[in-house]
Order: structure tokens, then sequence, then C-alpha cells
């Protein structure tokens, strides 16, 4: 029974052993960085007949620790900003890195055609390709671009820290006031080894190799890849998230109205006979979100119809009213602009792209705009030719 007993002792003991050993190791590995060498001896004491024995010790157990590859992307804005046509506009991101080692992130940024992004779906899109700046953990604040057709990239972001990104894009020359254009990034992992394959967790201004999952060695930092979020495929090195822009612009309603406004027969009989006066009045009506600046306007006069030199005025005959303000006018009896107000007639087409704001002929040019939500009343007279 002793024998026996002295058996269970030395198998429970070395379980208890193993057991702890075991613990430990997995103790040590949570929170540890990547490439940390774990070496491991187990020395096992016991006794035969009572009597200790020598202490067997184990071959050496060593094994690298393994990069967990674990980030995200997350963008820190709360509204879409507007754009206006050919205007600038920023989308602004954080990635952070909650690996055990270091990383490079490869940055993509792009248009995301059709999406949905906060209630927003899009219909447009900016221009390509995007700039983008870096800052935070390890660069200045908006960094600066990098050289033509350098890659876009964060440089050996330590763990538990992050990086600002900052997304550069372009609205179109065009745009529909309204449209939608939503943008991503996109943060690819990278090891952060300098050209050499040296292991380099400082910035060293150059973009490791991108990450993949391979086979375990036991001497070998293998990538095990943990990167799950709301936005694209989870475990494969990706993050990314989504925002965008909301484009901003003139969206003009033209109207043009011709009543009578004088004529040969009495007062309440304004008919459009021989020896009428006719005022055409061009409504423009801004229903957008910015300004329409430098209005043209070309208008083929019909010739059975005459132009009023003096409708308004001596050298004024086109009359501007901003939403029922006082009227401001220009001269257009002058076939080459030659008093340069903008306004001109050659017999046959008038053109109109300005007002007297100032004093009479010659004046400056002053262009016709509109602001978002204006309405700008452009009138001049022509009279029927009498019999």
């Amino acid at each position: 029974m002793k024998t026996v007993t002295n058996k269970f002792s030395l198998a429970l003991r070395l379980s208890v052993l193993a057991t702890a050993l075991l613990f430990g190791q997995q103790a040590l590995a949570v929170g540890t960085d990547a490439g940390t060498d774990v070496t491991n001896i187990v020395s096992v004491t016991y006794s035969v007949n009572g009597q200790g024995q020598a202490a067997v010790p184990s071959n050496q157990a060593d094994f690298v620790v393994d990069r967990i590859v674990t980030f995200a992307v997350v963008t820190l804005d709360t509204v879409f900003a507007t754009v206006e046509p050919g205007a600038t506009g920023v989308t602004y991101y954080r990635v952070t890195n909650t690996s055990n080692s270091p990383l490079d992130f490869d940055l993509v940024a792009d248009n995301l055609t059709g999406t949905v992004v906060d209630g927003n779906t899009d219909n447009a899109d900016m221009v390509t390709p995007f700039e983008i700046r870096v800052g935070g953990a390890n660069v200045d604040t908006l960094g600066t671009p990098p050289a033509a057709g350098a890659p876009f990239f964060a440089d050996a972001i330590p763990e538990d820290e992050f990086v600002d990104v900052y997304v550069f894009s372009d609205a179109p020359a065009v745009v529909i006031n309204g449209d939608f254009a939503n943008v991503l990034l996109r943060a690819i992992a990278h090891d952060p080894h300098d050209g050499s394959g040296t292991y380099n967790p400082v910035p060293d201004g150059a973009l490791g190799a991108i990450l993949v999952e391979a086979a375990d060695t036991a001497a070998g930092i293998e990538n095990v890849f943990n990167d799950t979020g709301v936005n694209g495929p989870d475990n494969d090195g990706q993050q990314e998230d989504y925002w965008g822009f909301q484009h901003s612009s003139a969206a003009l309603t033209i109207t043009k109205t011709a009543p009578v406004i004088d004529g040969p027969f009495a007062p309440g009989s304004l008919l459009a006979v021989p020896g009428a006066t006719i005022e055409y009045t061009i409504s423009i009506v801004n229903g957008g979100g910015a300004a329409a600046t430098a209005i043209s306007i070309t208008d083929a006069v019909d010739g059975d119809v005459n132009f009023v030199v003096a409708a308004y005025g001596a050298g004024d005959n086109i009359s501007f009213v901003l939403d029922g303000g006082a009227a401001t006018f220009c001269n257009a009896d002058d076939a080459g602009d030659t008093d340069g107000d903008g306004c001109a007639f050659d017999g046959t087409t008038l053109t109109i792209a300005g007002s007297d704001a100032s004093a009479p002929p010659p004046n400056q040019f002053v262009p016709i705009d509109v602001p978002a939500g204006s309405t700008m009343d452009v009138s001049f007279q022509v009279i029927i030719p009498a019999l």
C-alpha cells in the first residue's frame, strides 16, 4: 500500500507542477511583446522507497511570442461637411494599434459609390487621388504630404497608441446641390521593419512588408489576425471606416415674363399691339446652398421689336433688383460694351453681365451675383413698332 501511495503522490505532484507551469506560461504571454523569447526547463524531483533522488531536468523548451494583429479605424467626424464646387474638404479618422507589437499602416482613401453612410446615400464622387496626412503618435499634427507617387503610411505606431489621419479631397468643378459623396479610409497592417529587414520599433521612414498569416514555428514571429470592425471583412489585417461630404452649389431656376406695361389705348386695355411697350423680366431664383456668381445672360431679341434705350432713365436700360430691394442699372446701348459695365446690345443679341451700381457711364463692371436663397430680377423693355 505504501508503494502505491508514493506513486499516487508522485503523479499528483507532477500534475500540479505541470499545471502550474502551464498557467505560468499563459500568464506570461498576456500582453507580452511579439518577438519575446520564452525559455522553459522543467526540473522533476522524486523518491524511491522513501529516498529522495537527484532532480531530473527536462530539455529546454523555447518559443517566440507571436503577434496578434488587432487595431481599429474610426472616424472622428460627427456631421457631414458641405463643400462647394472645386473646394477642398477634409475627413478625420483615428487609427489605434491594440496589437502586442508596433505596426506600420498603409493608408488608402477612396470614393464609396452607392453606399449609405450616416443615413446619407452616396450619389456623387470627390476628385481622386486623395491626399492623406497623419498626425498624433509619431508625427507632427497634419504632417506634410508625401512626395508625388510615394505611399501614404503611418510609421511604427507603438502598442496602444494611435495616429490621427486627415483625408483631403476636392469636390468636382461641377456638382449638384445636395448630393452626397461618401469616402473611406482603409488601414492595412504592415511589419515595422526598416529596409534592411531589421525589426525597428521606431519610425524609420519606410513602410514594412504587408503582414500575412503563416504556419506556426517555434522560432519565428507569426501573425494572428484578430481585427474586427463594423465595416469590411474581419481577420484580414485591414480595417476601414467611412464618412463623407454634402455638395453645396447654386441651383438656378430661370423664368422669363413679358407683360405689356404701356400701350396706345386707354389704361386697362394693355394688349400687345403695335405701339405697346413690353417689359421682359428674367427672374433668377437660387434655391441651392451656395451663391451663383459671375452670372451672364445672353438674350436674342426678336427683330420684330425695338430695344428701348432709356427705359429707366438716360443710359439706364437694364434693371437689376435683388430680393425686391432697390434697383441698380447698366447701359446696353453700346455694341462693344464701350463703357465697360458688362452690358451691350449689338442690334440682335443682348448681353447682360453686370450692373451700374455707381456713377453714370462709363462705370466699373459689377458682376451679377445671386446668393443662396435669393432672387435676382433682370428687366429690360422693348416696343412693338407702331403702324
